[in-house]
């Protein structure tokens, strides 16, 4: 038999998922009293009660479809439980948040966001027909997800949602601030509703690029929860086919394909609660980073350096201590050239010296030209400003120049910079012989 293309593979194993549903609902059909049964509910067209435990909630004369799904936060979802969320400190959240930061204490307030959408346009004709929100109660992280059933139940399904949202602190999700958030903020509009949402924002897709762009192909939630989370889904629907499948559904009433659209939806929710525990944790213990590769320590340390709320250089620390872990721990030589060079910058920051030094006169010493040119041209800035050994200063330059790229700007500015130390070098020179005429008698 050949080989099934990604294409055939997936629209296959939605067939068996639709078959199963369709089997599961036609024996409760049999098991069903004669007098309960009608052509409506023959499995040629099964309604969403059938297949889905949920119930029917109207609100202001409009209802729409609920499922509620309750999780322990002990429940593991891939490596991790969810409740690991929760060990989240505000310094951890306020890092997520990126640059926009948040005040949020924890994620015990926040309402983790993904929807599902009939298009990825942000126009007026989009819809958001299906919307997942999870919030922790207590023990447990309750999942809502509001189905409407036709365009017609959206008002029902936009008041459920402004009541689920409504006093939450922050909002976490995933690509949001692009696509989910904007989506709903246009329908609630629409609506002549203000949007519930919070403003403080957590998208978890800024924070997975800073740790994870480097090491992965792709930071797609999909690619993220089979890399990190240790997430395998089972029978899913490809995000891209969930608006057909919502078509067909409003087209033929036949809920079938809504059962594994609700499932995928879950599953995105659930994988938001558990990547938000992850990268708050490693905010808190970088160390953690080596359970998957000492290059997410690098990468964390890059982010440390980069985050701009740092006012006490706390994260400057945490950047040289990600950097040494990670020269312990299985790099590449060129790796290791590279990060050291990045922890001899941060000491070079803290004006901590000896130990900059010491760093870039090892490098000056290896054989990859862009590390040693940048340890020489550093040695001779600090042979010159610092300890104003201006001699050493241009040996450095000398050095560097010959390992600098002929005709490249590097090659002009380290002619600058001997230029300018033979000036130097004259008039110490100059200073020092007068100085010595003076003393004579």
């Amino acid at each position: 038999m050949p080989e099934l293309d990604p294409l055939t593979d997936r629209l296959e194993r939605l067939r068996r998922l639709m078959d199963q549903a369709a089997t599961r609902a036609t024996e409760a059909s049999r098991d069903a009293p004669m007098g309960a049964r009608s052509s409506a509910d023959s499995p040629a067209n099964l309604n969403i009660e059938e297949l889905v435990d949920g119930e029917t909630v109207t609100v202001g004369g409009s209802s729409c479809f609920v499922k509620r799904s309750v999780l322990a936060i002990g429940h593991r979802h891939g490596r991790f439980p969810l409740g690991m969320a929760l060990s989240i400190d505000a310094p951890a959240i306020h890092w997520l948040a990126g640059a926009s930061g948040s005040s949020a204490a924890d994620l015990r307030g926040a309402v983790f966001l993904d929807i599902e959408t009939t298009g990825l346009s942000h126009g007026t004709g989009t819809l958001a027909f299906l919307v997942g929100l999870a919030t922790f109660e207590d023990n447990a992280l309750l999942v809502d997800q509001y189905l409407m059933r036709s365009p017609q139940e959206e008002t029902a399904l936009l008041e459920l949602v402004s009541g689920a949202a409504h006093g939450r602190e922050l909002v976490v999700s995933f690509n949001g601030k692009a696509f989910d958030v904007p989506i709903l903020e246009t329908r609630f509009t629409l609506s002549r509703r203000r949007c519930p949402l919070p403003y403080d924002h957590v998208d978890l897709l800024m924070g997975a690029r800073r740790v994870w762009r480097t090491r992965l192909e792709s930071c797609r939630l999909s690619e993220l929860e089979r890399q990190v989370l240790g997430v395998t889904r089972l029978e899913d629907v490809p995000g891209w086919l969930v608006p057909q499948l919502y078509f067909d559904y409003l087209r033929t009433g036949d809920a079938r394909n809504m059962v594994a659209v609700l499932d995928h939806n879950l599953l995105d929710v659930l994988s938001l609660v558990t990547l938000a525990g992850r990268l708050g944790t490693l905010y808190q213990q970088p160390h953690l980073a080596l359970e998957d590769d000492p290059h997410d320590l690098v990468a964390l340390g890059k982010a440390f350096e980069r985050w701009p709320h740092s006012a006490d250089c706390e994260d400057r620390r945490l950047s040289s201590t990600c950097y040494t872990l990670a020269l312990q721990h299985g790099l590449t030589e060129t790796e290791m050239w590279a990060t050291r060079l990045r922890l001899a910058c941060l000491h070079k920051r803290r004006r901590e010296w000896p130990e900059a030094v010491a760093h870039w006169q090892s490098l000056a010493e290896v054989p990859n030209r862009p590390v040693k040119l940048a340890a020489l041209v550093e040695l001779a800035k600090h042979a010159e400003h610092q300890t104003r050994d201006y001699e050493r200063a241009y040996e450095h330059t000398q050095e560097a120049l010959a390992d600098a790229a002929k005709g490249s700007a590097e090659q002009a500015r380290l002619e600058h910079r001997l230029a300018r130390l033979r000036r130097r070098m004259a008039r110490e020179e100059a200073t020092r012989r007068a100085d010595t005429a003076a003393c004579r008698p």
